[in-house]
């Protein structure tokens, strides 16, 4: 196994780090995953003998650790973006936090590189948040004796995301991740399967929870003891079109897509389109209305 993680073809990132692979759909965004696609490709050439890695053994659905893969980006020295666990989903159930505490032990002991997190599993993601803190401390003494930096919670250089690919998924997920204790957050309009309306969410308010001029606990305990983070926000959006096998997936007008665009170019979310259908083809980075759309949360700019 290399020590370095692995590079990536995904526009916005310069590596993955998975120390956890497989997943179960949830979604009906699962339906096409890529991930699951790749790893059943080489799942079945395993079976047949060839030569390929022993991650390969057990199908999509077996979720599999590897812990021999978390100090990969100690040995990354360059400051880079890092996609955390690409090929999976870190928040699944059968990933057990004391796992996910030694992943964050190492982000927290790099914080020249910035990672990015995703999940359909926005409940399971604020349930680990809202009580990781000290485990992960005690870990990061033990484990890198050479930090020498000083120890926030969240992390500053970690960004977490839910995916949302129709408008259920927005009004179940976007709530909970406005709840979740992270420096910054995202959303994953991929695959984009309906159009979006997710205005409300990228509208600064009060109170992430409900609308405070109807709410009579606003200001008030009740509202904190349920985890109210009034400051929070989504700071940047990306969005794509479904992609199978390099071709396109289910269709999505670019009225759509354009839509989302003007959501986010309203509320000033940094918005990035990362593929779109253009004539029956998939198109990386394609232009919309005449430009790019590459923008990103500021916390990234300069990686």
């Amino acid at each position: 196994m290399s020590k370095s993680m692995s590079r990536t073809g995904i526009a916005y990132l310069k590596h993955v780090f998975n120390p956890a692979g497989g997943c179960t759909h949830i979604s009906p965004g699962c339906e096409n995953c890529y991930a699951e696609d790749l790893h059943t490709k080489r799942h079945c050439a395993y079976k047949t003998g060839k030569k390929m890695s022993e991650c390969y053994s057990q199908p999509f659905d077996k979720i599999r650790l590897f812990p021999e893969r978390l100090n990969q980006p100690l040995h990354v020295r360059k400051p880079s973006v890092v996609g955390v666990c690409f090929m999976s989903d870190l928040f699944h159930d059968e990933v057990p936090f004391e796992f996910i505490d030694r992943v964050m032990a190492v982000i927290a002991a790099t914080p020249r590189h910035t990672y990015i997190i995703l999940t359909k599993r926005s409940e399971r993601m604020k349930e680990y948040f809202d009580s990781a803190e000290l485990r992960v401390l005690k870990l990061l003494l033990e484990k890198h004796p050479a930090w020498k930096t000083e120890f926030s919670w969240p992390l500053k250089n970690l960004g977490g995301g839910v995916s949302v690919e129709n408008q259920d998924m927005p009004d179940e997920r976007v709530p909970i991740l406005l709840q979740t204790n992270l420096a910054w957050r995202w959303l994953s309009v991929e695959p984009m399967l309906e159009p979006i309306d997710i205005e409300d969410y990228l509208t600064e308010r009060d109170c992430v929870l409900c609308d405070p001029s109807e709410c009579d606990a606003y200001g008030d305990s009740e509202c904190r003891e349920v985890g109210n983070l009034p400051e929070a926000k989504i700071n940047g959006v990306v969005c794509g079109c479904e992609a199978v096998n390099r071709k396109p997936g289910r269709h999505i007008d670019i009225k759509a897509i354009r839509s989302l665009r003007d959501q986010c170019v309203e509320n000033d979310t940094p918005f990035f389109l990362k593929q779109m259908e253009i004539d029956g083809k998939l198109v990386e980075m394609p232009e919309l209305d005449g430009r790019k759309w590459d923008q990103m949360p500021e916390v990234i700019h300069g990686m």
